[in-house]
């Protein structure tokens, strides 16, 4: 607009690049959510850059959008265990690999 024709160009980028530095450390939280839960880091992943490719409404629409689409599969995929009491404390072990529970 009228009021940064008189900046010059790099000053512009140093202001863009500065209110963006929040946005480009959290590409190695990526790396964290990969290790973590692989679940955790679609969402992150298609949030991401949705948000930074398309616009701030689609992303968060997307990452929603998949959020709510993981859930569905780590529902449908969910594992279940038989689960006994070990010891007098009566610590909860799986029975599978506890033959005394």
């Amino acid at each position: 607009g009228p009021l940064f024709n008189a900046l010059p160009k790099s000053a512009l980028a140093a202001i863009i690049f500065i209110s963006l530095k929040g946005l480009f450390v959290q590409i190695l939280d990526g790396r964290k959510f990969w290790k973590i839960n692989k679940f955790d880091f679609v969402i992150w992943f298609v949030t991401f850059f949705a948000t930074v490719f398309l616009d701030i409404d689609v992303g968060l629409g997307a990452g929603v959008v998949v959020s709510l689409i993981t859930v569905v599969f780590q529902t449908q995929f969910s594992r279940g265990y038989r689960i006994g009491k070990v010891g007098k404390e009566g610590v909860l072990v799986e029975v599978k690999k506890y033959t005394d529970a």
